[in-house]
């Protein structure tokens, strides 16, 4: 997990050796364009990055 509830988790980045611009790249492929739109970001045993749209609260 890279990103949770808009939160970066530094150690997982870290360990993985990627920044925070790898991970919105990711998103902007994927039409959203700022760090609130996010609710996750997983590092895939591949190599990429999958990005899951925040859920919209009623």
């Amino acid at each position: 997990m890279l990103l949770k509830d808009g939160r970066w988790q530094g150690e997982a980045m870290k360990k993985m050796l990627l920044q925070d611009d790898d991970v919105m790249a990711a998103a902007r492929d994927k039409g959203m364009e700022r760090l609130d739109q996010i609710g996750y970001a997983i590092l895939e045993r591949d190599g990429e990055i999958t990005v899951i749209e925040k859920e919209e609260k009623q």
